[in-house]
């Protein structure tokens, strides 16, 4: 596994893992519950969403919605950086009912005014605001930190100061009462799973929700302000997120800290003070120069593995490939030329052979690409948005009141008499997260089974409100020609829905139709052909 900081890997013996997520739970105070939170979740995400649709638009309706909901698992990171066995708990909210809604809530803050702060958006901005700063005999460089901000955050108090800072901003009621809603239902239904068992966090927020930020954020902002407006705050103060910068009189930092932790319960901070006339904050190592001002140099914390950022321009796509000096060397230049990076990858890790510790899902419980085998050979395939149990489900019941006409499955099994088809006939192929890149597009899933040599090639943009239709879909005609022509045709009409030359031909795997407004992807794997054709 990963550690929390430092981007090392951890080896650790699972029940050792184990053992330490569970004294975690127990010590965080998180109670659990006997039977599973998702049907009260997915009921309080769908209320939230009818509201949203009725003030931003019908589409919300659909477009915030989790096809396959889950109660999100918990998962541990060890704190390498830290003495002890302490954790950071992680509460993975990819497929939970209010995912989406927070998601889009974050979004639609961006185009409003944040709450007036100290806060300072990176090491940068830091380095350009303290580098003129003059600092007096009797004052010190001093570090704060908020003792684990998330999970000790008042959420009803955030939540009220996240609701006065968009009254302020004169936004519509209607807006702002359905903005609180949402924010409201994504803190408060603040569940998850581990080892089979459920818990409900009743204090804070959780790493992992994606609103969780924003929250703390408003919340930090609003009690460093009003400790500002009543005199308690020394003159230099800049704050990144829990970490705070401060110079202070040597003589009143006790009293400093005595002041922030007694404004709520909740909120307790640490500090540190310059050693031999340094300190270190963020990735910056702050000096107290002969003439009292602060030089600035970088900071590496001892757990760090000294990997470099990406410095890839934002407009480069990124390719994998395995390291060949002899062909990859060569390759880099070319690939530059054509706004592309060349990073090499290598399949041999330590972590790919090493078990997850994580829970896992059950295949069936999955949405995506499933097949169903009969007992005469035959093989159905399809996909599903729902889990494929779920998907299942609907297929047994068609069977079941001889329905042929709404199921294929069913009309096979019907006709043929092969019965019963069970769960044990059905298994998943290809996940949701997979086939479709996790809410990006499908290419990520498809360059992990293209044949060497193949290529990814966008054809083309175009628009048909029902070619991607689940319901009256338009069949469609492809012609691949052995000069490069790749033509789209749509039955009836007198032009090609697109039409593609590719100069450099690939071989042709897999075909993607994308309306991400409305629906995910529709893609074809290894269509069949004419084998008459051009």
């Amino acid at each position: 596994m990963k550690s929390d900081k430092g981007n090392k890997i951890v080896v650790m013996d699972k029940n050792e893992y184990d053992r330490r997520c569970w004294k975690l739970i127990t010590d965080s105070g998180y109670d659990e519950i006997k039977r599973s939170p998702l049907n009260k979740m997915v009921t309080a995400a769908n209320e939230v969403r009818k509201e949203i649709s009725n003030v931003f638009g019908e589409q919300f309706k659909w477009k915030l919605l989790i096809s396959n909901p889950d109660v999100p698992r918990l998962y541990c990171l060890p704190k390498v950086h830290k003495p002890g066995d302490s954790m950071r708990p992680i509460v993975a909210l990819l497929s939970a009912p209010c995912t989406n809604i927070s998601r889009w809530l974050v979004q639609e803050m961006r185009q409003y005014l944040p709450c007036e702060s100290l806060s300072v958006k990176n090491s940068i901005e830091f380095a350009e605001k303290v580098k003129n700063i003059e600092l007096a005999n009797d004052e010190i460089l001093a570090s704060f930190d908020v003792s684990s901000l998330f999970p000790s955050i008042p959420v009803p108090k955030a939540i009220e100061i996240f609701k006065n800072n968009l009254i302020k901003q004169n936004i519509p009621i209607e807006k702002v009462n359905v903005y609180v809603r949402a924010a409201e239902m994504c803190m408060n239904t603040n569940y998850f799973q581990f080892r089979g068992r459920f818990f409900k966090i009743n204090f804070g927020t959780s790493m992992g929700n994606p609103l969780s930020l924003l929250i703390a954020e408003t919340f930090m902002a609003d009690f460093e302000m009003q400790l500002k407006r009543k005199g308690h705050l020394p003159q230099t103060w800049f704050r990144y997120v829990d970490d705070i910068f401060t110079i202070v009189k040597k003589n009143k930092v006790n009293d400093l800290l005595s002041i922030l932790n007694s404004q709520h319960n909740s909120i307790k901070f640490t500090y540190e003070l310059e050693e031999n006339q340094t300190i270190n904050f963020l990735d910056l190592k702050l000096i107290r120069n002969e003439q009292n001002r602060i030089d600035i140099a970088i900071y590496h914390k001892p757990t760090s593995t000294f990997r470099k950022k990406s410095t890839q321009p934002a407009d480069f796509s990124r390719v994998s490939m395995t390291f060949a000096p002899d062909i990859t060397n060569g390759l880099k230049t070319v690939f530059h030329r054509n706004k592309m990076s060349l990073v090499f990858s290598n399949k041999f890790k330590l972590k790919n052979k090493l078990t997850s510790v994580k829970d896992k899902k059950d295949n069936l419980e999955k949405s995506g690409v499933y097949e169903i085998k009969c007992k005469c050979g035959r093989k159905y395939y399809g996909q599903t948005k729902r889990s494929v149990a779920t998907r299942f489900k609907d297929h047994q019941n068609y069977i079941k009141n001889n329905d042929s006409k709404k199921s294929a499955i069913a009309a096979h099994a019907l006709h043929e008499q092969h019965l019963p088809i069970t769960l044990n006939d059905v298994r998943l192929l290809a996940s949701v997260a997979d086939a479709l890149g996790n809410y990006k597009n499908s290419q990520s899933w498809i360059n992990k089974r293209s044949a060497p040599g193949s290529a990814i090639v966008k054809v083309a943009e175009n628009s048909s409100p029902n070619l991607l239709s689940a319901f009256d879909p338009i069949l469609v005609e492809i012609i691949i020609k052995n000069d490069g022509e790749l033509i789209v045709n749509i039955p009836g009409c007198a032009e090609p829905y697109m039409k593609y030359f590719d100069t450099n031909p690939v071989n042709v795997q897999f075909f993607s139709f994308t309306n991400w407004d409305k629906m995910p992807a529709k893609w074809f794997y290894d269509c069949q052909f004419d084998e008459n054709c051009e």
